[in-house]
């Protein structure tokens, strides 16, 4: 199969797979939120995300070993993804002796000593600390086999595979209401057996596509390789720690500032908010494996020019998505919720901003991964995350505001863009001024312009109804398309996507 029909295939499963998901997820949140209630919804997302820190390794090692198995497929030695599935298998095997003592001993500091959590939760709390633990070991023996499908392309595999874990977190929440006991520990435990499920499937599914994942105990202890793996993952970990530390040092302000019910409030912030970077991560998915691949063989120019495009069609699909959301987010948390946490709106807003930020940057992103170096970029990383709880605590000491707090840290989000592309430009050609005039300016014009037309439409069209959504949003897609074609795509994306749009039309014909 050619690349381009690699990636088309890819990226429609990808598109199809989050696309379904995004409405399994709205309607499952939606029903959990309404049986646990805002306390214990909230108090679920912060006892679990206590051990993030788990999820970030296993994240960290995975982006290791996808790297360096995309990069050995681009070689002529057809024995080396193999080696490289080996070495990661080492890695991961061994990985839940250590961290499972880690993050029991965490759990529990953390539970019952930082975190502000009714007496009377405590128990369940540690129930839930044990059964994220559980999920999370499953998780980390099924990461070498993820990682294969991902390098050897089968995305379109390991998008079915994902897509099932969505049906059951569906199922779980059309029968938590049915289930007796304590609501929430019930629905830590359906869903701690969902994931080690799906993990056990991703396992199973990737032997039977991938000869290279079987088990070679020659390639297990082959300590260079180890070393090099560790190595990138090492600073790779420096980023992703330095991410946790935002995220729950946030988490934590925002309980003692307003409690559980304001920790409510950001977790859906954050679970709507994730939708305006679902269809994007599917096309990033898609594409990230290719321009790697093009790395290893040698191939440097065209890997910078795929991973430029994909930066510019990327950021289309974050406005057509974040555009219309960010706009109608007040009636689309009560359509979806009916009677959304406090705070919900505001943070849904935030998390918004702050994914369109950050997807300025992710072409830059994929270039570091695809070269393999990983050091400037995670020192870069670590040092903006970390300092963004500094940045937020103060503003929120001399303001006492929580929104002035989290306006502080989208502004600071906007230096952490421009610091992490200055470090770029000295390891690959793509210099601050051109992605500002390429991609920043023109999509900031663009949102702005956007935001102050839908405010006007909104005046004339005063109550919010689903009519007036499928209109506004009707409206931004025709806005942001045609302002896209004129102000973000170059003559060559153009000519790429008339070509798909021939190739669609083509099949269609042909159906």
């Amino acid at each position: 199969m050619s690349t381009a029909k690699t990636v088309f295939r890819n990226a429609f499963f990808s598109y199809g797979r989050t696309l379904i998901a995004a409405v399994l997820t709205l309607f499952s949140s939606r029903w959990i939120l309404s049986d646990l209630g805002a306390s214990d919804f909230g108090l679920y997302g912060l006892v679990g995300g206590v051990l993030t820190f788990v999820t970030l390794i296993a994240g960290v090692l995975n982006q290791g070993s996808n790297r360096f198995m995309a990069y050995a497929t681009g070689s002529a030695d057809v024995l080396e993804v193999r080696r490289w599935f080996n070495v990661a298998a080492n890695v991961y095997f061994c990985l839940p002796i250590i961290l499972l003592p880690i993050g029991w001993v965490l759990g529990d500091v953390f539970v019952k000593c930082v975190l502000k959590i009714p007496p009377d939760r405590v128990a369940v709390s540690l129930w839930i600390v044990r059964f994220t633990l559980l999920s999370l070991t499953a998780t980390l023996l099924s990461m070498p086999y993820q990682s294969l499908l991902i390098a050897r392309q089968h995305i379109h595999i390991y998008a079915v595979v994902m897509l099932c874990q969505s049906i059951g977190t569906f199922l779980i929440a059309l029968a938590l209401p049915h289930c007796p006991g304590d609501h929430l520990i019930v629905y830590g435990a359906l869903m701690s057996v969902s994931m080690i499920v799906m993990q056990l499937v991703f396992i199973v599914v990737c032997r039977r596509m991938c000869p290279d994942g079987r088990i070679c105990w020659t390639y297990w202890w082959q300590w260079a390789r180890v070393h090099e793996l560790a190595m990138y993952s090492g600073w790779m970990f420096v980023g992703s720690i330095g991410m946790f530390l935002r995220e729950q040092g946030l988490n934590v302000i925002v309980n003692w500032m307003r409690g559980t019910a304001a920790n409510a409030g950001r977790a859906i912030g954050h679970q709507l908010g994730a939708q305006t970077e679902t269809l994007y991560n599917a096309f990033a998915m898609a594409l990230n494996p290719e321009i790697t691949r093009r790395e290893g063989a040698g191939a440097h120019d065209k890997m910078l020019a795929l991973a430029k495009r994909s930066e510019r069609f990327g950021m289309i699909i974050m406005l057509l998505v974040g555009l219309p959301l960010f706009c109608e987010c007040e009636y689309v948390l009560t359509l979806w919720l009916k009677n959304p946490p406090a705070y919900a709106v505001f943070f849904t807003r935030i998390q918004i901003l702050i994914a369109i930020l950050c997807k300025m940057r992710i072409g830059h992103m994929m270039c570091f991964q695809a070269i393999g170096k990983a050091k400037p970029q995670q020192l870069v990383d670590f040092a903006f995350y970390t300092t963004t709880i500094l940045v937020v605590g103060c503003v929120y000491c001399m303001t006492r505001s929580l929104e002035v707090s989290f306006y502080s840290y989208v502004a600071f989000q906007v230096c952490y863009m421009v610091a992490y592309v200055i470090v770029g430009s000295r390891y690959f050609e793509w210099p601050l001024v051109t992605l500002l005039r390429e991609i920043v300016v023109p999509a900031t014009v663009l949102f702005v312009i956007g935001c102050g037309l839908f405010y006007g439409f909104e005046c004339l069209w005063a109550v919010p109804s689903f009519g007036r959504l499928s209109v506004s949003t009707l409206l931004s897609c025709v806005y942001i398309g045609l302002g896209s074609l004129v102000f973000i795509l170059k003559r060559e994306d153009r000519f790429v996507l008339g070509n798909l749009v021939s190739k669609i039309r083509g099949r269609v014909r042909e159906l």
